[in-house]
This record gives C-alpha cells, sequence and structure tokens, in this order.
C-alpha cells in the first residue's frame, strides 16, 4: 500500500504536526507499506504550482490511502484535472481520504474534503453524534475511535530518577478571557449563559448534551437556528474555548493553592494570579515539551475529551512520569488503577491536589507506577498501533 500524508509546511519548527508525520511514515515502513509527504503552503488553500505539482504527481504515481490530520489537506482533496482526456477526475481517484480528528470536531474542516470514500478517525467516543449534527450530509465509508500514540523517540527521561527536577509539570496556555461572559450582547446571549452554566455544573457531560439540555429549559425548538449550522458551530466553539481555559484555571488554582511544587508552561499564566511557589515559564516547541517531561516526576492534565484521550497521556508515560488526568473514561481501561495515572473530578479538584501530595511522599512507589504506564504505553499506545487500525480501518473500507 502506499500512503500520502498532506503536509502543510506552514507549520515551523518542532510540532505535534511534525511528529505525528514523522512517526506515522515510519510506522509504514515498519509494516511494509511505502509513504510520502505532499507538501503545501496554507491551510484551505492551493497554489498554482502545488496544483501543477500535485497533477503531475497525480499522473506518475497512484496511492491507496490519504492519512490527513485534522483534515487540514482538504484543498487538495477539491483538486480535479481540466485537462484534455481527464475532465473533472481527481488524483486521488480510488485512494481511501482518512481524516484524522486529534482536536474536536467543531475545529475540523470535515464538510469540505472531498472523497468519495471518506474515512473518520476519532480520539473521543462521544464525537460520532458530534459529528452527524455538525455535518448532517456527510456520508463517510467508514469511522472508528483512534486516539492520538506516542512513539519512543520521544523518550527524553535520564537513567536515574533522581535527575528528574520538576516536581510538578502543566503545559498549556492561558487565555484569563475564558473567565469571562465573552459572549455577553450576543443575540443568544441566554443560551450561552444557560449552556455555560451547565458546562460548569456538569464537567462531565459532552458539550452538546449540555447545549441541548440549555435550549429545552429555555425551549429553544430542536430545529431551530439556535440549533443548527454556523450557530451551532458558534456556540461549541465558544463553550469549547471556555471549558478549556476554566478547567485549565481550575486544576492549577487547586494545586497552587495547595502550597505544591508546580511549574506552569505556557503563555497567559502570568496574569492568573498564581501564588508566588509557582514557577511560570513561557510556551515552548514540541521539542521542548518532550524535553520537559523527560525531567518531570509528575504531569497534570485537564482534558477535555470526556469520552476520550488527547496525547499527553502517552507522552507522559513514555517519558516515565506520573500522570494525572480527568479524563477517565478513556484512560481509566487503558492504565487501570495500579499504574502511574491517577485520576480525579473537574468537579473536585481538591482531589487532585491531595493525591499529588501522597505520590510526592512516596517517591520509589511513584516511580514504580510510572514505570508500568511506560510498558503499557510501549506495548500498545505508539503510533505503530495506530497505524495497524487505520490500515484495518481502510481495508475494511474498500
Amino acid at each position: 500500500m502506499h500512503v500520502l500524508i498532506p503536509y502543510c509546511t506552514g507549520f515551523a519548527g518542532s510540532s505535534f504536526y511534525q511528529d505525528f508525520s514523522d512517526s506515522i511514515g515510519q510506522a509504514l515502513a515498519e509494516f511494509g507499506h511505502s509513504s510520502e509527504r505532499f507538501e503545501f503552503g496554507k491551510i484551505g488553500e492551493i497554489s498554482s504550482p502545488e496544483l501543477g505539482r500535485l497533477f503531475q504527481w497525480g499522473r506518475d504515481k497512484r496511492c491507496d490511502l490519504v492519512l490527513d490530520l485534522c483534515g487540514w489537506g482538504y484543498a487538495l482533496s477539491g483538486a480535479r484535472y481540466e485537462t484534455a482526456g481527464l475532465p473533472g477526475a481527481s488524483p486521488f481517484a480510488g485512494a481511501a481520504w482518512a481524516a484524522l480528528l486529534f482536536d474536536q470536531p467543531q475545529f475540523q474542516p470535515l464538510a469540505a474534503i472531498q472523497s468519495a470514500r471518506l474515512l473518520i478517525a476519532y480520539p473521543d467516543a462521544t464525537h460520532p453524534e458530534l459529528i452527524r449534527r455538525i455535518c448532517p450530509h456527510l456520508q463517510p465509508s467508514a469511522t472508528a475511535y483512534v486516539p492520538p500514540a506516542t512513539s519512543a523517540h520521544n523518550d527524553r527521561s535520564p537513567r536515574g530518577w533522581r535527575e528528574k527536577s520538576i516536581e510538578l509539570l502543566y503545559v498549556g496556555n492561558f487565555a484569563p478571557r475564558a473567565l469571562e461572559r465573552f459572549w455577553a450582547g450576543h443575540p443568544q446571549e441566554r443560551l450561552f449563559d444557560a449552556a455555560a452554566g451547565l458546562a460548569d455544573a456538569q464537567p462531565s457531560r459532552p458539550l452538546l448534551q449540555v447545549i441541548d439540555e440549555a435550549a429545552h429549559v429555555l425551549q429553544v425548538q430542536p430545529g431551530g437556528e439556535e440549533l443548527q449550522g454556523e450557530a451551532l458551530l458558534e456556540l461549541l466553539r465558544s463553550l469549547e474555548f471556555a471549558r478549556r481555559h476554566r478547567w485549565r484555571h481550575r486544576l492549577i488554582m487547586a494545586v497552587s493553592r495547595a502550597g505544591l511544587p508546580l511549574t506552569v508552561v505556557g503563555n497567559g499564566w502570568e496574569r492568573a494570579g498564581l501564588p508566588g511557589a509557582v514557577t511560570v515559564q513561557p510556551e515552548g516547541d514540541y521539542a521542548q515539551f518532550m524535553a520537559l517531561l523527560g525531567r518531570t516526576k509528575i504531569a497534570l492534565d485537564a482534558s477535555t475529551y470526556v469520552g476520550g484521550i488527547n496525547d499527553r497521556a502517552f507522552h507522559a508515560a513514555i517519558n516515565g512520569c506520573g500522570f494525572i488526568t480527568n479524563a477517565d473514561a478513556a484512560l481509566r481501561p487503558v492504565f487501570g488503577e495500579d499504574s502511574g495515572v491517577g485520576f480525579y473530578s473537574m468537579a473536585r479538584c481538591d482531589e487532585a491536589a491531595a493525591l499529588l501530595r501522597d505520590w510526592l511522599a512516596q517517591p520509589a512507589e511513584l516511580r514504580e507506577r510510572a514505570e508500568r504506564s511506560r510498558a503499557i504505553t510501549l506495548s500498545g499506545h505508539l503510533w505503530r498501533h495506530r497505524v495497524e487500525t487505520l490500515l484495518r480501518l481502510a481495508s475494511g473500507a474498500a
């Protein structure tokens, strides 16, 4: 099988995007498949030189599968030959196009992908219903739960546990505006207020359920304009922005108020009013993120994937870190209760602080637990394991 990986060169330097592309290519080679990148400069656009290069590629080669991170290569999917003998034909005719949604679906250009064999890989079990609501006319050939993963080359951990100099680490930016009613004055302000209140009070529920309940309370018609199209997307995007940053703030404030030795890396935290014991550093790139994890004993996560997983858990585990997260719906079955992953509720972040204090007081046990998490990750949560799933998905949709 020959696989094409769309690659936007606009992402400079070390990033999740680069790590994904490199890791997927290596994993495909391990399984005996060939792959190549098709580089383009800007998401959503394809320049004349890029179009000419794509058409030449399509004449010279043929691919069986496109692995498109976040659907960002969608502009390529719409390219059509207009030359003699091939009017309207796609360079990807016959290939399956897999959109890998490593973010919430409301931020992904799913509806813009043009493929007769569209595959959707999602990282959260609540996403299929959400996709059906925001893309009602989409008819994928196949879908599958495919969370992100990591690679062995991301391990930056030292040989000795004592060389880990960071006790607790959180990496992520913070937008103080998210703590405010930034939708004030919006025509649907009452619906925003009701949905945001429910989202804060019921953190285990998906945002789509929260919006539907808020609409019901306000007697908004189920088929009304407020719950369809761009209006629904605006609600989902705004509430995700609020939830993402409010949850980060909630966790970090609980841990910092407990007086624990916390390092926070990301922009915006200097305006959060954190206690003086917290060390704040500006955002870095992906290589710096891995280097920090290698020096860390326990990493912190505040996940908005209420039924899924982000990439942080596996990166922390491969680096021999203990790890706490509220994403228990998906991660608890993976790591269990006796590994280096601890679980807390976003409704009770004081429990996270208490758990962290206990773990730090037992360094030998913490190290053993972290090693169990690392072994679990190596055995089933590397990118080559995800490639196996994606190849099965593509074969089943042939």
